[in-house]
């Protein structure tokens, strides 16, 4: 064999080993198992002709705000919202894990950490209600949230929410009426 042609033939393994290993990253990005996970104030829908039309449906659904459950509070905020996830496989494991973070500052801060049961190994999504309360998980209103569900076996999906409401203004003046402080 020629120089030339033993250099055309390991140009040729090379780019053929370039294009399986391509090939074998695309395919492994594409069956990685991420899920997605949809938060929402509303009822999520549990009936759809296929599971792209639920998941189409689901994000349809999904909301960025959550409102407070008592819009008037003003100390104790309390959220109930709905979250759908759906596992991206069939998931090996029968409990998962939701941590939600308050991601307004930039930073992760943990304020919440949560198990949940699945009817049992192999199940595909999930739907399910979560509370947070004020002090409790430390909620409040006009703060940016992320919620990361796993398992044993890593990661499964996230989503962001932001937590609506009214925060009471402070004045900093402070009024003393007679009889106060003696």
């Amino acid at each position: 064999m020629s120089k030339t042609t033993r250099s055309i033939a390991l140009s040729l393994s090379v780019a053929l080993a370039a294009v399986a290993l391509v090939e074998t990253a695309a395919h492994a990005k594409k069956s990685s198992g991420r899920g997605a996970l949809f938060v929402s104030g509303k009822s999520f829908p549990t009936k759809a002709s296929s599971e792209n039309a639920l998941r189409a449906a689901a994000k349809k659904t999904s909301q960025k705000n959550i409102a407070p459950t008592d819009p008037e509070a003003t100390k104790e905020w309390a959220y109930n919202f709905n979250i759908m996830a759906f596992f991206g496989r069939a998931l090996d494991d029968s409990q998962i894990t939701i941590k939600v973070y308050d991601i307004t500052d930039g930073t992760l801060r943990l304020i919440s950490t949560f198990e949940q049961y699945l009817r049992g190994r192999g199940q595909q999504s999930y739907i399910s209600t979560v509370s947070l309360k004020h002090p409790d998980q430390d909620i409040r209103p006009n703060r940016k949230y992320l919620l990361k569900m796993s398992s044993k076996s890593g990661p499964i999906a996230e989503a962001t929410f932001t937590a609506g409401g009214k925060v009471p203004k402070v004045t900093g003046n402070v009024v003393f009426e007679e009889g106060e402080g003696n």
